[in-house]
């Protein structure tokens, strides 16, 4: 099967609601770069064989939001040499001017720190147990700026566990990791073997630190 089909997949799904967004449906040039940066990062990530995948919540508006990519802010796609042969909304990010500096998320900063110390070979799959960006805003205030962070609500869940099972069948994953509560709470019903490590949000980069470098022994 081909990742390219996954995308396309994950681009014909209506949100539940207009509260929430699938920032990768359309044919806006944002939309289209979000669908290259991630058909990009998993068939990168599909060449390594990951035998472990960590589920995060939702994207957040200074991070997957933007970029497409789970856990992935603009200054890490700027600045990893994974994304460096990325030749579309990281071209465009390094040409902008100097007074306007690619965004960054606190969540995906703290990630990466972490997934860096991992040889190459040994990276997780990333994702969110909700592939959309939830919002207290309707789905009309597409600006970052514009549209806060909210929990994604059961309907929401529900068809981001789908969403998961679909991915799923193109990666050979043994290990599940739940990063945070709300997608540990989901993902158990599935997968009752599954790992929890702390979310990084809201305080918690030092206990997620600590449960990540316990995990992957490091």
């Amino acid at each position: 099967m081909a990742l390219r089909d996954f995308i396309d997949y994950l681009a014909s799904l209506d949100a539940p609601d207009d509260m929430s967004i699938n920032m990768y449906q359309g044919d806006t040039e944002e939309a289209e770069d979000r669908r290259k940066n991630l058909l990009y990062y998993l068939e990168m990530i599909k060449e390594i064989n990951p035998t472990h995948l960590l589920v995060g919540e939702a994207p957040g508006r200074y991070g997957c939001y933007l970029t497409g990519i789970p856990f992935t802010d603009e200054h890490t796609l700027v600045h990893n040499p994974l994304f460096q042969s990325l030749d579309c909304l990281v071209k465009a990010l390094m040409e902008l001017d100097s007074s306007i500096k690619p965004q960054r998320e606190g969540t995906a900063t703290t990630i990466w720190s972490c997934l860096t110390l991992l040889p190459h070979s040994s990276l997780p799959l990333l994702w969110n147990i909700y592939p959309f960006h939830p919002s207290s805003r309707p789905a009309n205030y597409l600006s970052a700026n514009d549209r806060t962070n909210r929990r994604p609500s059961p309907k929401e869940l529900k068809l981001g566990l789908s969403v998961l099972k679909e991915l799923l069948q193109y990666f050979n994953i043994d290990i599940i990791i739940a990063i945070g509560r709300v997608s540990e709470k989901v993902l158990k019903k599935e997968f009752p073997n599954i790992s929890y490590i702390r979310h990084p949000a809201h305080g918690g980069t030092a206990k997620f630190k600590a449960g990540f470098n316990k995990f992957f022994q490091l």
